[in-house]
């Protein structure tokens, strides 16, 4: 998910499904993981029916985005 309107927003990801007949099967964070991106990730693989949430590593030095995810 890139921290850009068109990931983020499912009705657009819905008709990308529709118009190319190729389902979403796993969401990907990026390595700047923050808790809105995780709860966002969370509605659009449930809208989209996404079984695999993957989550980039942080960067060494981004202990906030690691504690996050480990938490």
């Amino acid at each position: 998910m890139w921290k850009n309107f068109d990931a983020w927003n499912s009705k657009y990801v819905k008709k990308l499904i529709a118009e190319y007949k190729l389902p979403v099967k796993i969401i990907q964070t990026s390595t700047e993981v923050s808790a809105k991106e995780i709860e966002q990730a969370l509605i659009l693989a449930q809208e989209v029916s996404a079984e695999v949430i993957a989550f980039n590593a942080p960067s060494y030095f981004n202990i906030r985005s690691f504690r996050l995810i480990t938490d």
